[in-house]
């Protein structure tokens, strides 16, 4: 019975967000961008849907192959993008405009998003992160470069603009 229910909301919030998204094309006139709703439980990001931000993250000129990449707006936390196995990132639906660019060690979890954006505390099931623990030089490096360019020191800035772009991280360990 509980999976029955679980199946019905799952399917009436699909269909509520097919609507709103089918309302916005049809009462957009030539020319005007469309802006659908980013789908509950991850989309933190209130951008363009065409908004896709991507780069590769080096640190000392390597590619630094775990952690996350932040874009913090003048509200907070606008979008995060997890790197990559080879050092590449990407995020979407980043807001257009000036924003600082910050790097952690990890990426953080679908919890720690919903909280700091306001959101009711989803609870534990939500404390996973897709991203294998790297190995101990890697970590070594990941974390100088956390200590010059975390979201409290950073002195990165990239101002967003709409549509598909690339942003290149290059960090420094010293």
């Amino acid at each position: 019975m509980k999976r029955k229910r679980a199946t019905l909301v799952a399917a009436v919030v699909l269909m509520a967000l097919v609507l709103v998204g089918a309302a916005a094309v049809l009462m957009a006139r030539p020319g005007q961008a469309i802006q659908t709703p980013a789908p509950p439980g991850g989309g933190f990001g209130t951008g363009a849907a065409n908004t896709l931000i991507t780069g590769t993250v080096t640190c000392d000129g390597k590619p630094l192959p775990t952690g996350a990449v932040f874009f913090i707006g003048p509200q907070g936390l606008a979008g995060q993008g997890m790197v990559g196995g080879d050092g590449r990132y990407q995020a979407g639906l980043v807001p257009e405009g000036p924003m600082k660019v910050a790097y952690t060690s990890r990426p953080l979890t679908e919890r720690q998003i919903q909280v700091q954006l306001g959101n009711p505390d989803p609870g534990p099931g939500w404390d996973w992160i897709d991203q294998a623990p790297p190995p101990a030089d890697v970590l070594r490096t990941a974390l100088a470069a956390e200590a010059r360019y975390g979201p409290a020191k950073t002195a990165l800035r990239y101002t967003v603009v709409r549509g598909p772009q690339t942003f290149d991280v290059a960090l420094t360990s010293r």
